[in-house]
């Protein structure tokens, strides 16, 4: 039964995406049907049923409720009812406090984790059957966290096929009559510019009004979101607002942070175009799996990496373009920790994901 219900789900999903599609993510056919999905018994089922199976269900939030086992009827209908209600009447739904703790980063590092009480959790994830694959819609190639089917490990190997050393020789001889005297030597992988970027603070710092202005949603499922990210914290016994930011560890979080950075890749494809519109400022050296335009582009959550063919472009035009683009979103580079360089550059190497990359001349 419950396999059914999951299909008949996903079948929903389908057809909202392709009302928005046909109609606009704003349209009101769009909006309509949300807010039928919202209050569908099957979708609150599958909501309910994902926060029983998940690992994070045993870590109880600030109420102290925690699901000890995975078949409580008791605690399963109780969060069924509470969907229920607040379907019928969102403006009545009332957050609780989140929950931080703090969880290593790094040895020296930690990363703040926020835990909502179960009710919320549930409430989140039926929110998410509906603005996930809305967000999906317009996902980017190179996107890769936080997205069915997609993973770090493909991340890596499209970096990976990116850094694939060349032979400088073979290179020059692939090289365009119209390009002949470019200097095809900088197009080798090991002498690409990296632009190896972090965002301070993103889960911290995304301006709730720019969400909330332009988060494809019903009214009511914006107001919802709002009463979410208002929800505040409590970390050591002491209570914070949450002003900004979404808290890492909450299940509508990860789709809020991709919808957040959705464009930022046609952003910095479309930053060089001056550059590269007219023939006698384009390298014809294509490999396979390679950008044409020798810029590649590369996200995972909020960390992305930007390949590039000379530190010009990189400071004169993708990293303006990029600054523009988190502003608006009240977010700014972490001026520290972001780094350009080259593979070929001496003692340097670049981590990303847990993966280290390193250039050998051997």
């Amino acid at each position: 039964m419950l396999s059914f219900i999951r299909k008949e789900v996903f079948e929903q999903q389908f057809d909202l995406v392709r009302l928005a599609e046909i109609h606009d993510l704003r349209s009101s056919v769009v909006f309509k049907r949300q807010k039928i999905l919202f209050n569908s018994l099957f979708f609150r089922i599958v909501a309910v049923d994902n926060i029983s199976k998940s690992n994070d269900s045993q870590t109880p939030g600030i109420d102290d409720i925690k699901m000890k086992n995975k078949n409580n009827p008791k605690l399963l209908l109780n969060l069924l009812g509470f969907l229920r209600y607040i379907a019928k009447d969102p403006y009545s739904y009332k957050v609780s406090s989140i929950k931080r703790v703090w969880i290593p980063k790094s040895k020296k590092d930690f990363r703040p984790l926020g835990i909502p009480i179960l009710k919320d959790r549930a409430l989140q994830q039926l929110l998410n059957l509906i603005l996930e694959p809305l967000v999906e819609m317009n996902g980017e190639p190179h996107s890769f966290g936080f997205r069915p089917h997609r993973s770090a490990k493909q991340a890596i190997a499209y970096l990976r096929s990116n850094f694939i050393t060349r032979d400088s020789n073979s290179v020059r001889k692939r090289t365009s009559k119209n390009n002949a005297n470019n200097d095809s030597f900088e197009l080798l992988p090991e002498r690409k510019i990296i632009l190896d970027a972090d965002i301070q603070g993103f889960f911290e710092n995304i301006n709730h009004n720019w969400i909330l202005d332009n988060l494809c949603l019903h009214p009511e499922l914006i107001y919802v979101v709002k009463i979410m990210l208002k929800s505040g914290v409590f970390d050591k016994k002491i209570y914070f607002e949450t002003l900004t930011g979404t808290p890492q560890g909450g299940i509508v979080s990860p789709s809020l942070v991709n919808f957040t950075l959705n464009g930022l890749e046609s952003v910095i494809m479309n930053s060089i175009h001056s550059e590269t519109k007219s023939k006698d400022k384009r390298i014809f050296v294509h490999f396979k799996g390679e950008s044409r335009t020798k810029i590649a582009y590369v996200r995972y959550a909020d960390n992305f990496v930007v390949l590039a063919r000379s530190k010009y472009l990189i400071r004169s035009y993708v990293l303006p373009s990029i600054k523009i683009f988190l502003e608006v979103r009240g977010l700014k580079f972490n001026e520290t920790k972001t780094k350009i360089f080259r593979l070929a550059d001496e003692n340097v190497q670049l981590n990303f994901l847990g993966y280290t990359f390193k250039y050998q001349e051997k």
